[in-house]
């Protein structure tokens, strides 16, 4: 058998913790609480304005071949009265891995006397490619001498359709949605032998709220479970303030990692509107686990653009928290 050397330490670490495998087909973000499209369909259409929001994650920063991701959803204000669209776009690496997902969205919302209901449906396109011949992968000998090892890039694409429900008014919020109501083999080759890995299905469950403290400092809670066939239960739950309905700070904590550690990582998230239009965040995870030591834990950045109106520029009189 012949040796390899790969300059791609988080492939072992995967290989010894399969969980973050499982949980990487859908990637995790920090700042969940400002971008919900990207979990639950039916948070389509939930915004007052047609709303952009582009994130940017790095994960583990400093770990060769660690997840990097790139996120963009487009978020429709309601049309015909109870209906919602959104696309959410995703590019996820990691390694010699990765991911392209391009999904719809559509919701259809019914008004109830003290919140407003809604039912989302997703539809996912999926291309995942693993490069063989990724210079990153140095073999001390021809690697073409072991038929073990393919060198070759191998693509392949998936469809899947996703489900979601969503509560909110302007105090708290509840969701429910899974990405992948199919469960299917990810085949890499026409030679389906030790070159496939199942898609799971996985479910996510939120919720938050908003609790005044004043007439302008507000305590907000958030909290998003994740199960997967095959994997425990994880959670990140935060509590922060959002002041004069403009600076959001708070602290996350996300379980996971192994018995060994307290949980996965220690987050803080900073986000501020810099007007009606514009939203800025930032986030900064602190690991807890074993390879703190190797890495400078994980950052996020996000904007969001809502397309207002000249004559709706002034300022938000019911802003919508959730």
């Amino acid at each position: 058998m012949i040796k390899i050397k790969l300059n791609i330490a988080c492939i072992f670490f995967a290989v010894l913790t399969p969980y973050l495998i499982w949980g990487q087909q859908n990637q995790l973000y920090t700042q969940f609480a400002f971008n919900k499209l990207a979990i639950n369909p039916a948070y389509a259409g939930n915004d007052q304005h047609f709303t952009m929001t582009g994130i940017y994650r790095d994960q583990w920063s400093g770990f060769p071949g660690a997840p990097t991701t790139q996120n963009l959803t487009l978020n429709s204000p309601r049309l015909f009265g109870n209906a919602g669209l959104g696309l959410n776009l995703e590019r996820v690496s990691i390694g010699i891995t990765r991911m392209v997902n391009i999904s719809g969205q559509y919701a259809y919302k019914i008004d109830l006397e003290e919140a407003t209901l809604s039912f989302g449906l997703s539809t996912t396109l999926r291309n995942m490619v693993r490069d063989f011949t990724d210079p990153r992968l140095v073999a001390l000998e021809d690697i073409s001498l072991d038929g073990a090892i393919i060198a070759d890039r191998l693509s392949t694409y998936l469809f899947n359709v996703g489900a979601g429900v969503y509560v909110n008014n302007e105090k708290y919020f509840a969701g429910i949605a899974t990405p992948g109501l199919i469960r299917s083999d990810l085949i890499l080759s026409s030679d389906e032998e030790g070159k496939k890995g199942p898609y799971v299905r996985q479910v996510f469950l939120m919720g938050g709220g908003l609790f005044p403290l004043s007439d302008l400092i507000g305590l907000k809670t958030q909290f998003l479970i994740r199960w997967a066939e095959q994997s425990p239960i994880s959670f990140d739950i935060n509590a922060g303030f959002l002041m004069d309905n403009r600076y959001n700070v708070a602290v996350n904590y996300r379980s996971g990692g192994s018995n060994q550690f307290i949980g996965e990582s220690l987050g803080f998230i900073f986000g501020f509107d810099i007007s009606n239009q514009f939203m800025l965040g930032f986030s900064y995870d602190l690991n807890l686990t074993g390879i703190r030591s190797f890495d400078n834990g994980s950052f996020e950045l996000l904007a969001s653009y809502r397309l207002i109106k000249s004559g709706e520029k002034g300022r938000i009189a019911n802003p919508r928290y959730f």
